[in-house]
């Protein structure tokens, strides 16, 4: 359900995005703490009454506590308490590889950056994670856990690595020429 404000349009998954990601940066919090949060967070929550905000702000609440994302229950003080759950947190690892990018230099530095990792097969969504991430960010597949790029994304793949745990089943290399690399630098449209 889009919402608009002027031309633009606001999804509700942005909004579900950044109110997960507003709950756990504020860990442990009472919704009432989370409202100001928001309306600084998302711009079209300034514009409009609060009473509107918080409607709708319990309506993406009730979706991420029914998707399991978040937990919300009544402290002894009678505070309505909000957190972030495992699954939550699982989410908003997908979110920030999904925001990833690598950046590419102007300069190619003549060195090749290979990726290899070697995840078992009980864990294919893993796999796939990684391998859509390598994709996305134009990388070159060798073989099927080989990944080619020329520019430096140790930044990025450690992210990777440290998202999807495969931190002992994934190697960065940086390695000089070597023959047979005309057709990869050709692809890269490198001089």
């Amino acid at each position: 359900m889009p919402e608009k404000r002027g031309s633009k349009n606001i999804k509700y998954g942005e909004i579900t995005k950044t109110v997960l990601k507003l709950i756990a940066v504020l860990g442990v919090c009472s919704v009432f703490i989370l409202m100001p949060g928001l309306a600084k967070a998302v711009p079209v929550y300034r514009k409009r009454p609060v009473s509107r905000n918080k409607k709708n702000l319990n309506l993406v609440l009730k979706r991420l506590q029914k998707r399991g994302l978040i937990k919300v229950w009544i402290d002894g003080n009678g505070k309505e308490m909000i957190k972030v759950t495992p699954k939550g947190q699982e989410e908003i690892v997908r979110y920030e590889l999904r925001e990833t990018k690598i950046n590419k230099p102007r300069r190619w530095d003549r060195k090749w950056r290979v990726i290899i990792f070697d995840i078992p097969v009980d864990f294919n969504k893993t796999r796939d994670s990684l391998r859509a991430f390598l994709k996305k960010n134009d990388l070159v597949k060798l073989q099927s856990s080989v990944w080619i790029y020329p520019y430096p994304c140790e930044e990025a793949v450690e992210l990777i690595r440290s998202a999807l745990g495969t931190r002992d089943e994934t190697l960065y290399l940086t390695c000089g020429r070597f023959t047979g690399d005309k057709w990869l630098c050709k692809h890269f449209k490198l001089k």
